[in-house]
This record gives structure tokens, C-alpha cells and sequence, in this order.
């Protein structure tokens, strides 16, 4: 009987035993990466949010500001 194996992973990283539902839920290894991309992900969402409410307000008061500086400078 041969072992194959995959030719995308090196052998050494080949698991030779099946693993059990609870090992794969216990296994951590990557978590950290995939909290910071929720937390991107939120903080990105929470900005378009922002952006869409207070876009318009925000705009306005630009507006307004350059106006007053182009006065001040003539």
C-alpha cells in the first residue's frame, strides 16, 4: 500500500489520522488574523454608515467654512 500526497502541501504537514469535530473546534491556530478582519470589516461598515447619515451635514459645513475663509481673504 502507497501514501499519496497532495502535491500542494509539503508532507511533513499531511495529517495521517482522521480529526474529530471536537479537535476542529478547539483548534485556535488563525483566529487572532480572523478577528482583526471582523473588526476591519465592522469598522469599515460603521464608517459608510456614518459617511451616509452625516455625509450631507458634513458637506453643508465645508461649504460654509470655505466660504468664510475666501471672504476673510479678500
Amino acid at each position: 500500500m502507497t501514501t499519496q500526497t497532495n502535491a500542494l502541501v509539503p508532507a511533513n504537514t499531511v495529517s495521517k489520522k482522521p480529526r474529530t469535530l471536537l479537535a476542529v473546534i478547539r483548534d485556535n491556530r488563525g483566529a487572532g488574523m480572523t478577528e482583526y478582519i471582523i473588526l476591519v470589516g465592522v469598522i469599515a461598515l460603521l464608517a459608510i454608515a456614518a459617511f451616509k447619515i452625516f455625509g450631507g451635514k458634513v458637506s453643508e459645513k465645508i461649504s460654509l467654512q470655505s466660504d468664510s475663509v475666501s471672504k476673510v481673504q479678500n
